[in-house]
Order: structure tokens, then sequence, then C-alpha cells
């Protein structure tokens, strides 16, 4: 995992518009293609969302980017505290920010880890950690990015993780969100809150400049360390054992998908829509 990531960013050559109604067309291979299934909702909610506000329809289409490439960049608690740290000096964004008119200067906010990997929003990374609690966000009247359409089904699952088991302080949990488009089926708030052992998460890291993170007295909501999150979810995996010591984020053999670990034996294997034609 040495090196510079590559970041590919094809959100800036599409223009400006929301696609309430329109197909959504995420421009790759889903990452996961295997198990992805097509939703109704896929059918009237472009990579935009809805809105009239250019910053906001920009941000919901870096939202929705799948497409991001390259080896996933280790990050850890103290990684996503680095970089909230770096956004909040005051030759960069300050403590006060909203959603930019360009995303060019948070490409530009890359962080080096300690194993010398750089990357910003738009690169993969991946992430161990606790589930603190899951649920499905905005179901009653939805958000832009979504179209703005209620119901679980049409809705990101918000994910706090923590460092410790049972943590009850949301303000140290970093956020993780799968978005509803081509969600697989056991991508689900029951699934993912009945899990008591560690998770990889992996997929693009992201600046959610709509939130702002904990900080002395202040506790908005929704409550974070870091307004960096991994949005959206291209993958997650389950710790054959039980503890972070022993599950570490760049051990492969450690892990196993969520969708092996609540379907022990099964194989998957999608079939190409062409061949069964």
């Amino acid at each position: 995992m040495k090196g510079i990531v590559s970041v590919i960013v094809v959100l800036m050559t599409f223009p400006l518009l929301a696609q309430k109604g329109e197909e959504f067309q995420p421009g790759c291979e889903l990452p996961f293609d295997q198990i992805a299934v097509h939703q109704d909702f896929d059918d009237v909610c472009g990579v935009a969302g809805d809105g009239t506000k250019a910053p906001l329809l920009l941000q919901n289409r870096v939202k929705n980017n799948f497409c991001a490439t390259g080896d996933p960049v280790l990050f850890t608690f103290t990684s996503f505290k680095k970089l909230q740290a770096l956004v909040e000096k005051p030759t960069v964004l300050g403590l006060k920010y909203n959603e930019p008119a360009s995303r060019h200067d948070r490409q530009n906010i890359a962080y080096t880890t300690t194993e010398g990997e750089t990357v910003g929003e738009g690169g993969v990374v991946t992430f161990a950690a606790f589930i603190e609690e899951a649920h499905f966000a905005d179901t009653d009247k939805g958000e832009g990015v979504n179209c703005k359409l209620s119901g679980p089904e049409n809705n990101d699952i918000h994910i706090a993780l923590a460092q410790r088991a049972n943590e009850s302080d949301e303000c140290k949990s970093v956020t993780a969100e799968m978005t509803p488009h081509f969600r697989p089926p056991v991508w689900t708030e029951k699934t993912l809150n009945d899990i008591s052992r560690p998770v990889r998460i992996t997929g693009q890291l992201f600046f959610d400049a709509s939130h702002h993170p904990c900080s002395g007295a202040k506790r908005p909501n929704p409550k974070r360390l870091s307004s960096w999150e991994i949005h959206p979810v291209y993958n997650i995996e389950v710790c054959k054992k039980a503890t972070l010591v022993s599950c570490k984020a760049d051990d492969d053999e450690a892990w196993e998908s969520l969708d092996a670990f609540m379907n022990p034996g099964k194989t998957v294997i999608k079939e190409d829509p062409e061949e069964s034609n």
C-alpha cells in the first residue's frame, strides 16, 4: 500500500443538474457488483439527486461516486482526527465551512499516513472499527442526494464507527454511509446492529461540509469526530476474531465479507444477463 493513491475524479465533467426522475448511472462497474441488486430507487434518482443549489448538487455527485480507484489506504481514528485538524487550519478552511462551489480544494487537502500513503477526497480508504450503531437516515423527508424520497429503501444507512465495543459517546465516532443505490439485501440496519465483532469498511474518502464535528460543548447532530467520512461504502467485512487488536485492517486473512458472514458456505455467482438470454 505504498505511494500516492491515484484519485479519479469524473464528477466535474457533467452538468450540475438535478436528476430526480432519471435513471442512476454509476459510470463504472460497482465495487460490490457481485452482490448488488437493482432497486426501484435506481430508476428515479440520478447521480446529482435533487435540489436547486449548485454546491449541494456537486456534493451529491461526490457522495454517489462509486468509481474511485487504487489500492485502499489504511486509515485509523488518528487519520480522521489529523485530517480534520488540517482542514480547520485558518490557512485551509478554518472552523466555519459549508458546501463549496468547487471540490478542487477538497481534493488538494491531502493527508499522508504513517505508511507514507497520501490521500484526499476521492481516494479509497479502508478502516477497522466496531459498529456503535447504524440506522436508516432521513426516512421521513429524505435528503437531496436521494431526491428527497422518504422511506428506508430510498435513503442511506448511517453507520457510527467506534474504537471500542459498546462505546456510548458518538462524538468519538467516524461516519460511514451506505447509499440506497443497488444496495445488497444483506446491507441492512438490523444486520449491522447485530454485529458484535470488528468490521472493516472500505470506500471513498469524502468531506461532508454539511456537518461539523463535536467540539467542546458543541455536539451537533449527527455526532462525529470528523467531517471526513467513508461515503459511499464499497465493501464491508467482518473480523473472524473479537478484538481490534486481533483484527488488523491490513491483514486480509482476518476478514470475511459481510455476505459470507451472514451466509456461511454460500458462493456468490452473479449471472451475466446477456448469457441468460
